[in-house]
């Protein structure tokens, strides 16, 4: 199997891969891997140009067929800003998704391109602390490397509500029930594997970022896609997962809004506990 220090590929069947991320690298999001047969498609592009372009070559060695598709889940960075190692294939999102990309990145790329000196002191600042952040300083310089040449690569087909592909092998759905981790968030659906790709709508033994979405919304779009016929369930954040993964997720969510002065016990582990007490001062102004 294909070695990056950005992933790791786990084959989920014959033909469908996951790419999870590594601690260290520059990818932060999961991304995947589909052969349709005579096309393939990839699933969201991590957040530097450097890790997309190491799934292009594994998904090219792995399949032997060129990328035909690649799908944005949602606008965040960490799923969309490898988009320019790309340019070269149809690039497909929501309506709303594409909407989002071209209105919030241009003046952030611009903004960090004018700060990389910034950047590189506060990395600086981060490795002399008594105990170092080792993965998010790694992180940040994979941010840096990647600076003075990042640009946004915008998806040039978009969609409402639902987009298949068929190929020759297998046929895919590209599904929005609207917006939940964002204002437009997709999923991928492999219906003949019952296998799902969610993006940042499921995430697993990590607290969820709720600031850019709706969690009501998100309970219900959890809800719906239960519903659908799956046995494995690839989050944007953590490993692998299965169904009851959505209802883990989902009681999180319903959970935040008891606001809880601690994490409960029950997410003591999840990492990125950070987010929890923005999540909960969030929600604050959400149900105003």
């Amino acid at each position: 199997m294909y070695q990056s220090k950005h992933f790791t590929l786990e084959k989920i069947k014959e033909g469908i891969y996951a790419a999870i991320v590594t601690e260290y690298g520059g990818g932060i999001g999961n991304a995947g891997i589909i052969d349709l047969g005579d096309q393939t498609v990839i699933f969201d592009t991590f957040n530097t140009p450097q890790a997309a372009r190491d799934m292009r070559k594994a998904a090219e060695d792995l399949i032997g067929n060129p990328i035909s598709y690649v799908v944005n889940s949602h606008w965040h960075g960490d799923h969309i800003r490898g988009n320019q190692s790309f340019e070269d294939c149809k690039i497909i999102s929501t309506v709303h998704t594409r909407e989002l990309m071209e209105e919030i990145h241009p003046p952030r790329i611009k903004q960090q391109q004018q700060t990389i000196d910034q950047l590189m002191k506060y990395i600086q600042t981060l490795e002399q602390e008594p105990s170092p952040q080792k993965d998010v300083i790694s992180q940040l310089k994979e941010i840096k490397e990647t600076l003075p040449q990042l640009k946004l690569v915008l998806p040039d087909i978009v969609f409402d509500k639902q987009y298949s592909i068929k190929g020759s092998k297998r046929e895919i759905q590209l599904i929005t029930y609207g917006g939940g981790h964002t204002k437009s968030d997709a999923f991928l659906y492999v219906p003949t594997e019952q296998v799902i790709f969610m993006g940042d709508l499921l995430v697993i033994q990590n607290h969820p970022m709720i600031g850019d979405g709706s969690p009501r919304e998100w309970i219900e779009i959890l809800e719906k896609i239960s519903k659908l016929s799956f046995h494995i369930a690839v989050p944007g954040h953590g490993p692998i997962g299965v169904k009851d993964d959505l209802n883990k997720l989902k009681q999180y969510l319903v959970d935040l809004f008891d606001f809880p002065s601690g994490i409960p016990n029950t997410y003591s582990l999840w990492n990125h506990s950070e987010h929890f007490n923005s999540n909960i001062e969030f929600l604050k102004t959400y149900m105003k």
